[in-house]
């Protein structure tokens, strides 16, 4: 199953805009490198609050652990590490 974030993707108007990001399915290493780039390119229009369900995925690889730590540099406005340098 491959991960589902674009659909589930939404914004809500509160105090500030926030993005829910919904991820469903498996997050591992076919796929963590999609997540991590659609989540650049959500950051680079401009969103700068970021909330992300983790409630739904079936499994959750050291790949996606990797994917939900360069999204938090991301959003921090830090480069994420080449992943051939470890």
């Amino acid at each position: 199953m491959k991960i589902d974030y674009r659909n589930t993707s939404t914004q809500k108007q509160g105090r500030v805009p926030v993005t829910i990001l919904q991820l469903d399915g498996k997050l591992d290493g076919s796929n963590h490198m999609e997540l991590v780039e659609e989540v650049k390119m959500i950051y680079g229009q401009g969103v700068r609050n970021l909330l992300i369900f983790l409630s739904r995925p079936t499994y959750v690889s050291s790949a996606g652990i990797t994917a939900i730590h360069s999204i938090a540099l991301v959003f921090r406005g830090l480069s994420i590490p080449n992943e051939e340098s470890g």
